[in-house]
């Protein structure tokens, strides 16, 4: 039986008090199940909303009760990458405590930068600013990783605050100043700066769009780790004449609500360039180490590394295509998925329907789709597909996805292949590499 009195503190007790009552409740937190143990971090953390003045004593808390949950959040995010494309519905499980940590702590350290941006409220801004912008910086990007390993991507307004963060660093001269975070096994120090955390998120958001899984996603934070290092952006000077953003790299507008970009107008003052070169030099070696390497994973790392080399490469690959694209007139087409055993059932329904020898009742299965790429066999989760034997009358299988609001449309095609644009319900059951089939 969980003992609660081990994750929650006694009403006489405050885990923000000192240094000694935040180890004391860390201890607590890391012998109780981790549902317990958040939410009640969680619940101390919703008294640095109430803070009216910045106590060094409750910092230093603070601190401790940080280094708690980056290794809580660290094993949420690695048992949510570890599902890969098993049942969405414990992902989500797993994903929403995580998201909620995140936000618990984002939100008490933007409390606490409250009183560092007014030198009134508080004196020695410069000697504790960089520390609570890495802080706070470290949990948006695992909020980052989190948010792209559910497809999703940031809202606008989580970008503007962002870049509202470094823009701060930027102005007070702390944003290549180096915070300690840790040790290295030989006795060194592992250090960051506002910057680098920064790049870290800004490049992990590259590897978004739904190419990757989340277990992909977890490998390339880690591996972002190592190759931002040394990485910084640097200001470009407008010019109304110059031509667009055609440097090596990448571009950023800070006064922007995005991220990344391979391309913008010179005109806009106030650009950032992020030169790759040394990133792209970091993912070429890394892809001859495994294929020299004995490790039984090699295969797999380079895999993916090479899916990364082109993302982070300095200038974009352009796709040799057998044809040029072709505008096609507005035309709508009827999708279906469910993998390669789904669509072929499908079909072999509607040849049924059309030639008479449907049966009257069939009874429903559940489809199972085996591999990485594919949907899940959660019949709760997976996407709406017309059971076998569904004995409509008229109506085949595609037209019963197309009237449920499966219809895509056409926007060009070539020789090696379709551009379609369409919705669904739901992105999430769609893993990458899924099998879709449409006409």
């Amino acid at each position: 039986m969980l003992d609660t009195r081990t994750a929650q503190p006694d009403t006489g007790f405050d885990p923000l008090a000192t240094f000694d009552a935040a180890g004391v409740f860390a201890r607590g937190l890391s012998e109780s199940a981790p549902e317990q143990a958040q939410a009640s971090l969680c619940s101390v953390l919703a008294d640095v909303g109430d803070w009216r003045r910045l106590d060094p004593d409750r910092l230093q808390a603070l601190r401790v009760l940080d280094i708690q949950g980056l290794r809580m959040l660290e094993a949420l995010l690695a048992g949510y990458a570890a599902q890969g494309s098993q049942a969405q519905s414990q992902n989500r499980r797993l994903a929403r405590p995580a998201f909620e940590l995140c936000a618990a702590f984002a939100q008490a350290f933007e409390h606490v930068l409250k009183f560092l941006r007014d030198p009134k409220l508080h004196k020695g801004v410069l000697a504790r600013t960089p520390d609570i912008i890495v802080r706070l910086m470290r949990y948006r990007e695992i909020e980052m990783a989190l948010t792209l390993c559910q497809y999703d991507t940031w809202q606008r307004a989580r970008w503007k605050t962002l870049h509202d963060l470094y823009r701060f660093a930027r102005e007070h001269d702390v944003a290549t100043a180096k915070v300690v975070i840790g040790q290295r096994n030989g006795g060194g120090e592992v250090s960051l700066t506002p910057q680098e955390v920064y790049l870290r998120i800004l490049l992990l958001d590259v590897a978004g769009g739904g190419q990757f899984l989340p277990a992909e996603i977890a490998a390339t934070r880690r591996s972002l780790a190592r190759w931002a290092e040394g990485l910084a952006l640097d200001p470009l000077q407008a010019s109304p004449d110059a031509p667009p953003f055609e440097r090596a790299g990448f571009c950023l507008d800070p006064d922007g609500m995005g991220g990344l970009s391979r391309a913008a107008p010179a005109s806009v003052d106030g650009l950032l360039w992020l030169d790759t070169v040394p990133l792209s030099a970091a993912v070429d070696a890394e892809i001859a180490s495994f294929r020299d390497s004995t490790d039984p994973n090699a295969a797999r790392h380079v895999l993916l590394l090479a899916r990364l080399a082109p993302l982070y490469a300095p200038q974009p690959l352009k796709a040799k295509r057998r044809g040029e694209r072709n505008e096609v007139a507005l035309a709508s087409v009827q999708v279906a998925f469910g993998g390669l055993q789904g669509i072929y059932r499908m079909l072999r329904d509607e040849a049924r329907h059309r030639s008479g020898r449907a049966a009257k009742v069939v009874p429903e299965v559940d489809e199972i789709v085996i591999g990485e790429a594919g949907v899940s066999p959660n019949r709760n989760r997976a996407p709406a597909l017309v059971p076998m034997g569904a004995d409509d009358g008229s109506v085949n299988a595609f037209e019963a996805m197309t009237a449920a609001g499966n219809a895509w449309q056409v926007r060009d095609s070539s020789d090696s292949g379709c551009r379609l644009r369409g919705r669904a319900a739901e992105l999430q059951h769609l893993l990458p590499g899924s099998l879709m089939a449409f006409r």
